[in-house]
């Protein structure tokens, strides 16, 4: 910090430590220790201001931490969103397993006791029945939000990526990428249940859920991006900017072909 005249880009770099030291402080519950004070980086940044192409650098750096902190926040809201339809449709499908046993073993039965067995233990009404159709209609866009989710994970993580590569800022940003491993154990999970709910019935389930792929599957749109900063800082902070939208109309396109597939 005793570096008496800062660049653009070293004062830029520092910015995007600070905003990665933020993001994984707030995750992990513990706070970062910064080598200078607030009022020590507000006189850096002064000091850029008195020099208008070094202060147009430091301020490509600040849109993409402006960008990065954008999509941390976008992440914790899509990460909700997985896990809000993860436990909805989790415990639903195994008590769907469970009734569709119990409806094959109340078959059994003569007629005259198999109604009012079916109507004791039968919770939810089993796949069948004119009653599971509001179940189904509450489940029909579960499965497509949390693919919704994984495709937006995919595709910023591509995204970011390549524009921490452009700016060489890899090396410590890419920290700040969501790890959607821990996905992985609970895409199982909820795949391997349905697969029960489908065996329990015998093959006679109409489609309600298809099954998720794998973290990695996910953000195919995003293959081939890259990001090549502009000569002019100008335009780079407008390209930086406009990557949130970009991002949008990935997931959205992706979203598009995978119903197109099915």
């Amino acid at each position: 910090m005793r570096q008496r005249t800062w660049s653009g880009s070293d004062a830029g770099l520092l910015y995007l430590h600070s905003a990665a030291n933020d993001i994984t402080d707030s995750l992990s519950g513990t706070r970062t220790r910064l080598p200078f004070t607030q009022k020590s980086f507000e006189r850096i940044v002064k000091s850029l201001v008195e020099r208008p192409a070094e202060y147009q650098t430091f301020c490509v750096y600040a849109e993409i931490r402006n960008l990065v902190m954008d999509v941390a926040k976008e992440d914790q809201t899509f990460k909700q969103q997985f896990y809000h339809f993860l436990y909805a449709l989790l415990p639903r499908f195994q008590e769907m397993a469970r009734a569709e046993k119990l409806s094959r073993l109340l078959e059994r039965l003569p007629e005259a006791e198999r109604a009012e067995a079916e109507a004791t233990v039968l919770s939810p009404e089993n796949l069948l029945s004119d009653g599971f159709q509001k179940v189904r209609a509450e489940m029909d866009p579960a499965g497509e939000c949390m693919e919704e989710a994984l495709t937006y994970f995919g595709i910023s993580n591509a995204v970011m990526k390549k524009v921490f590569e452009a700016f060489g800022t890899d090396s410590f940003m890419n920290k700040v990428l969501f790890d959607t491993e821990e996905f992985r154990a609970s895409i199982e999970e909820l795949n391997r249940a349905f697969g029960e709910v489908e065996e329990a019935a015998g093959g006679r389930l109409r489609r309600i859920y298809t099954p998720l792929g794998s973290p990695e599957s996910y953000g195919r749109e995003a293959e081939g991006f890259e990001f090549k900063p502009d000569a002019d800082a100008g335009t780079t902070i407008q390209m930086i900017s406009g990557l949130k939208a970009e991002m949008t109309r990935m997931c959205a396109e992706e979203a598009r072909k995978r119903r197109r597939s099915r």
